[in-house]
């Protein structure tokens, strides 16, 4: 973890004192030794175990004079004071310089997967969409969409007016005859229906 100015490195390890700890801190290197670390008990009621945490290379340095650490009941908490405030680690260890390169080089060129030609896949998906075989409700759906999705301006609005206006009982694609017709004031009810008013 990290803040502007300091680098929060945290040891969970329970029962520590401070005889136990060495902490090392250099401006380009940190050194934490732990001695029997109550990580493995089992191995711990056998001999003295030491836990040694090296990082040789920094990824940036740090001002050791400012750099602390604090044993807590489950803990030790290790604090490096950036030398350069404000400035973020991608990591606490130096990479190697060609080994930044490739890192690089695998980010800007990411794959070698094939390169997927989403205008044909749209294209296909269209296609098959189109070859559908769709029966009743969705055949009528999709051939009403599909006359809509084709005609002009005037076809358009004839089918919105003849619809709405009509209570859903015409759809018309004729403009012509469409746009003087009141079908509110002519209600037609489908063959073997009437029409009612809400009001009766």
């Amino acid at each position: 973890m990290q803040n502007a100015e300091k680098i929060f490195i945290t040891f969970f390890v329970k029962s520590l004192q401070p005889s136990d700890v060495n902490v090392d801190i250099s401006p380009q290197s940190l050194k934490v030794q732990i001695q029997n670390p109550l990580i493995n008990q089992e191995a711990a009621k056998n001999q003295q175990q030491l836990y040694e945490f090296h990082v040789q290379k920094l990824r940036h340095e740090v001002t050791p004079e400012h750099s602390s650490y604090e044993i807590h009941k489950t803990k030790l908490e290790v604090v490096l004071s950036k030398k350069e405030v404000g400035e973020t680690w991608a990591a606490l260890e130096a990479v190697k310089e060609a080994q930044e390169q490739q890192t690089a080089a695998a980010r800007v060129y990411p794959s070698s997967k094939k390169k997927i030609d989403w205008n044909k896949m749209e294209k296909e998906i269209a296609a098959e969409l189109e070859s559908e075989q769709l029966e009743g409700e969705h055949a009528l759906q999709k051939l009403f969409r599909d006359i809509y999705g084709r005609g002009d301006e005037d076809t358009r609005r004839a089918m919105i007016k003849s619809f709405q206006t009509s209570g859903g009982t015409v759809l018309s694609t004729n403009w012509a005859d469409v746009k003087d017709k009141d079908y509110e004031k002519t209600l037609e009810a489908p063959e073997g229906q009437e029409v009612r008013s809400w009001n009766s």
